[in-house]
Parts: C-alpha cells; structure tokens; sequence
C-alpha cells in the first residue's frame, strides 16, 4: 500500500484494531478476512468511503457518524473551525473530541465550539471519528483533507464494540487542551 498510509498507521492502527475486532487474520506477511468480516461485507454494514477534489464522500460519512446519536467519539489530530460549526450542528447528544494541543486559531475555535457540547481532552496521532456510526480514515477534520485531498477510509454503519472501547480509552488518556 502506498500513501496516505504509512506502514505504522497499517500495522499499528488498521491491521491490529481490523484483527482485534476480528476482521483479520494472519501473521505480518498474509492477512486475510474473516468470516465475520466477509459477512458484513455482505450486509453493507461497512463500506469502504474515499474522497478527492469535489467529491467529499468521507465528509458525509464523517457527518452520518457525527448525526447517528448517543455518545459521539471525535479522534483527530487536526480540526478547523468550519469543520466544527458544521459537525457540532449534527450532534444529537454528547462529544467527546480528541485532538492535538491546538496549533493555530482555527483548531483553538474548532475544539472550543465541540466544547459546548462535551470535553475535549488532547491526546494525538490517530484519526477515528466515531458515534453509533464509525469512520476510520485518513482524513482529518479540515477542509483540505475532506475537500481536496485523496484520502480513504472504512465507515461503519454501527460502531464495533471493540473499537468503541478503544475511543473511550484514548479519551481517558487524554488531558486538558487549555482552550481558556
């Protein structure tokens, strides 16, 4: 696989959390689906989303996860402010947002209007986004990334319960922003 993964992101994060929710099996060298995989292939449970230049299809995944109610998980590095007002409009219940210490402005906006919905602690480097409906992508949250750039992604339709435990342990990790 080439861009934009790297091959931490693929054995780190992808092929270990495909194979602890039970996607995956095999050793470093072959890896192939499961049973369980193969079957919600089938049921169009989960579909593999990719987005580029004027066609934003991993925003709409993104806004489904976002929408799908209950507790929503947001794991990424990077948010812009746009990307915030528009997200946080959708959410039916409570945030949790992960992301890197804020770097300008923008992402200093973005986690303080998330924060109106929930808490934000900072922790960094993975880019679930998550709610009763799950997106694991490339992307982060700005504008380029979902407008512009070619990233991919894997949105599922309901959350495994596997990775809905690892969001709720990279939040508990976290710390404060200090966005005051």
């Amino acid at each position: 696989m080439k861009k934009p993964y790297n091959r931490h992101v693929l054995e780190a994060v992808l092929l270990r959390l495909s194979s602890e929710v039970g996607f995956l099996k095999g050793d470093r060298k072959t890896v192939v689906l499961t049973e369980l995989a193969e079957e919600l292939l089938e049921e169009e449970l989960v579909e593999v989303v990719r987005t580029g230049p004027n066609s934003p299809v991993i925003l709409a995944a993104v806004a489904a996860a976002t929408a799908s109610g209950g507790a929503v998980y947001i794991v990424s590095p990077w948010i812009d402010r746009d990307m915030a007002e528009t997200l946080s409009k959708l959410l039916k219940g409570r945030a949790v947002v992960v992301s890197r210490p804020p770097r300008n402005e923008s992402h200093r906006e973005a986690l303080r209007t998330f924060a109106q919905h929930g808490e934000i602690p900072c922790y960094g480097k993975l880019h679930t986004k998550a709610g009763a409906a799950a997106v694991v992508t490339s992307a982060n949250l700005v504008g380029t990334s979902l407008m512009r750039n070619i990233e991919t992604g894997v949105y599922y339709r309901e959350t495994p319960h596997v990775l809905r435990l690892h969001l709720e342990e990279i939040a508990a990790s976290g710390k404060s922003c200090g966005l005051l």
